[in-house]
């Protein structure tokens, strides 16, 4: 695995857990409203998958945003003819 990899792993796996932690405690919390019949659970299951989701992408956002802003441009004389 090269370096350029292993950085986009650690750059992309702390907002991917955090989404994916936010799923399974939604799930989590939508089985146990189901099997006690408490339609608050549900409710906040949803909210919390849907924070889980904004919060992830927003972080994704910045991270690409911070790897893109460090590039080098282009040439002034390097376009295509």
């Amino acid at each position: 695995m090269g370096d350029r990899t292993r950085r986009a792993l650690r750059a992309y796996w702390p907002p991917l857990a955090l989404m994916l932690g936010g799923l399974v405690l939604a799930e989590i919390l939508m089985r146990l409203a189901q099997g006690l019949h408490v339609q608050v659970l549900a409710s906040l299951g949803s909210w919390l998958s849907l924070a889980g989701l904004v919060a992830g992408t927003a972080w994704m956002l910045l991270v690409t945003w911070r790897v893109w802003r460090h590039r080098t441009p282009p040439s002034a004389g390097g376009g295509v003819a």
